[in-house]
């Protein structure tokens, strides 16, 4: 089953142009109805840091300078073909 979810990943992921990977933050409460297990939350996280980087998957973290200016420039491409 692992090397299935695998092969999904590789194959879906060279579909994108741009991937951003977040990262976890545990002071952000979670909303009403939301699971409240914060060490699952943290092994998601590390699980999913560890596939990307396994898998060789070109990603930029979320809170970086390049994801702020990539936003920006999708943001002004939405804007110009309007």
């Amino acid at each position: 089953m692992r090397e299935y979810l695998e092969s999904l990943v590789k194959f879906h992921s060279k579909r994108y142009d741009l991937i951003l990977q977040t990262e976890l933050d545990e002071t952000i409460e979670l909303g009403e109805g939301q699971p409240e297990n914060k060490k699952f939350r943290k092994l998601a996280a590390v699980n999913i840091s560890a596939a990307f980087n396994d898998l060789k998957i070109r990603y930029i973290p979320a809170q970086s300078e390049a994801a702020k200016t990539a936003e920006g420039n999708i943001l002004k491409s939405i804007k110009t073909s309007e």
